[in-house]
């Protein structure tokens, strides 16, 4: 169910967010040029952006990443969980008008914003496999 891997990889993503000590927020990222308030900015602002334009569900907007990161993705997980909890809207389907009909990786790839993919081992977890996906060593 949608739902049930959203929450388990949210609760993933959100001890990461809240083992960053406040100093660190600053601190490299993953992806080149990236610093941790980054990832966190790319989520929280791509996510409502994409549903939006797809004219999906306007979220609510919350605190400024780089004022409260922690308080902007617990805003949006907040937001995602009830949208997925509401039978309606996570039964629905929405068509996004710049996503297209290419293969995920092929659309990916020729976006310029990921890199080749990396490799890890076959039993590593979502988040590890979602990063080495896009070109990001985990």
């Amino acid at each position: 169910m949608t739902a049930d891997r959203y929450r388990r990889v949210a609760a993933a993503f959100s001890a990461r967010v809240e083992a960053v000590p406040d100093a660190a927020w600053d601190n490299p990222a993953p992806c080149d040029g990236w610093v941790a308030r980054d990832v966190v900015r790319h989520v929280v602002e791509w996510m409502p952006a994409f549903l939006a334009d797809a004219g999906g569900p306007m979220l609510p907007i919350g605190p400024s990443v780089d004022v409260d990161p922690r308080g902007a993705w617990a805003n949006l997980d907040d937001a995602l969980r009830s949208l997925l909890d509401d039978p309606l809207v996570s039964a629905s389907t929405i068509a996004h008008p710049r996503a297209g009909t290419h293969r995920l990786d092929d659309a990916l790839r020729a976006s310029g914003e990921y890199g080749p993919r990396v490799d890890v081992p076959a039993d590593a977890d979502e988040q590890t496999l979602l990063l080495a996906f896009t070109g990001r060593r985990p």
